[in-house]
């Protein structure tokens, strides 16, 4: 009854992500290039600036995967079920063949179903 998620990225994936933009890579060459023309000092810059740029955007990438755990399991769906005679609500991934889901107006069904009785529908 749930989407399997896709593994994670480790932070040096990440990281070594962050490399593999066109002006990230422009960057690299030019500090390379002043690395070579005897510029250290602007090579040194322009290396900071990629570094310090790489480390902000695997920074931005662990809180927004962080946001949305968090709103998945806000947004996680429930289900009214009647087991063992009584109406509780549970997790929708918590749902088993045979559970009788108590649908009203308005609600999603959270599984593949069988409609046993309606009304007005």
């Amino acid at each position: 009854n749930e989407l399997k998620e896709r593994p994670g990225q480790t932070i040096w994936q990440k990281l070594a992500s962050q490399f593999k933009e066109f002006l990230v890579l422009l960057l690299v060459i030019a500090a390379v290039i002043s690395l070579l023309l005897g510029e250290a000092s602007d090579a040194l810059v322009i290396f900071l600036v990629v570094v310090i740029n790489a480390v902000l955007g695997v920074f931005q990438e662990f809180k927004a995967e962080k946001s949305l755990a968090a709103l998945k399991t806000l947004s996680a769906p429930t289900a009214k079920v009647f087991r063992e005679g009584e109406a509780t609500s549970v997790a929708a991934r918590q749902l088993v063949p045979g559970d009788l889901i108590l649908l009203e107006a308005g609600d999603l069904v959270p599984a593949d179903a069988r409609l046993l009785e309606a009304d007005n529908l």
